[in-house]
């Protein structure tokens, strides 16, 4: 009898929509808007501040930073806590540095212009597992004081500045006041730290620096086989308070966290106040949407009062009348529902 109740409120619920032309064209639209609005309101916020990271297994790779306690803000000058975590930590493999600044580059026989330079340390190609176009990634032996300057430039760059030359590995390029030799091409997917294309060898001595005084750095690292993110975190809060312990004047208030890579350029409090301001304006538009929506189901209801006296003369229950609300709003909504989803894979 619960089987037949339903599929006669269902038949009910498409009758209805036929019946009300104009009830059910406002209530699919509004569905359909609410719907289709919030899942691209919601792919759009994820992308932009829970972006994916193009590598293989990129969910395991990951950043450690220091983060002030009393400015709940991360301190990016942290170059001898870095040494510390890249010598010691187990749980993170290949953990890599990287800075950024701007140096005029020029071709030979070309104009310069400004680019973006990432001096970026050697471990961060291992960590992201692309090979090169041509030639070689930048390696260890780059990065020791005495060895031949070189370069790593995109395929953008390589497009855009030397007209995809086959023949450019190993030609000169003057990159700031210093001649390079450029020694590989990386492909377009290989954009660290987040859209960049020219990376020279990480060459910063962390002893030519007083603590909190050394350039302000990011790193990139993965997760080692068998380890999570718990695990990390518990060696590193380890390393935190023994440096606490020994440099307090610089240390004291400071804690290293492991992240996802990408969190560290979008976890700050002004981004997550932002983000949460966000969600709850969007909550409120679907709110008014689902309120005024419900009016107008209710503004109908309020003219079937002879159908619902009859049908409980006829000796239907206060439940199955509504259970027949429902479903009469349920397929209301499952056409808006439908249409959305339709409109959003197209």
């Amino acid at each position: 009898m619960r089987v037949e109740t339903s599929w006669l409120d269902l038949k009910l619920g498409l009758r209805m929509l036929v019946r009300h032309p104009v009830l059910t064209l406002i209530g699919v639209l509004a569905t359909t808007f609410a719907i289709g609005a919030g899942a691209i309101y919601f792919e759009v916020v994820n992308d932009f501040f829970y972006p994916t990271l193009p590598l293989s297994d990129g969910a395991r790779v990951v950043a450690i930073q220091n983060e002030d306690l009393e400015t709940v803000s991360p301190e990016l000058h942290s170059l001898q806590d870095f040494i510390t975590w890249r010598d010691e930590l187990k749980s993170v493999e290949n953990l890599g540095a990287l800075t950024l600044y701007t140096r005029n580059l020029r071709p030979t026989g070309g104009a310069a212009e400004p680019v973006e330079v990432v001096e970026i340390s050697a471990a961060a190609f291992q960590v992201a597992r692309i090979p090169p176009l041509f030639g070689r990634p930048l390696i260890e032996a780059d990065e020791q004081n005495g060895s031949a300057p070189v370069v790593v430039i995109g395929e953008r760059l390589w497009t855009t500045r030397f007209n995809r030359d086959p023949d450019i590995v190993g030609q000169p390029v003057k990159l700031g006041s210093s001649v390079r030799t450029i020694v590989g091409i990386m492909p377009k997917n290989f954009a660290l730290p987040v859209n960049h294309d020219i990376w020279v060898p990480f060459r910063i001595n962390a002893s030519d620096h007083a603590r909190r005084q050394g350039p302000s750095i990011r790193t990139i690292g993965r997760l080692a086989p068998g380890m999570t993110y718990e695990k990390a975190q518990a060696e590193l809060n380890v390393l935190g308070t023994r440096i606490a312990a020994q440099f307090p004047q610089t240390n004291a208030r400071l804690r290293p966290r492991v992240v996802p890579y990408l969190q560290q350029f979008t976890g700050n409090p002004g981004e997550r106040s932002f983000r949460f301001g966000l969600n709850v304006a969007f909550m409120m538009l679907l709110v008014v949407i689902c309120g005024n929506l419900g009016a107008l189901v209710f503004a109908r209801l309020a003219t079937r009062t002879k159908e619902l006296f009859l049908r409980t003369a006829l000796g239907a229950t206060r439940g199955q009348i509504l259970m027949q609300l429902f479903v009469e709003a349920l397929v209301l909504t499952s056409v808006g529902a439908v249409a959305a989803l339709g409109l959003l894979r197209w």
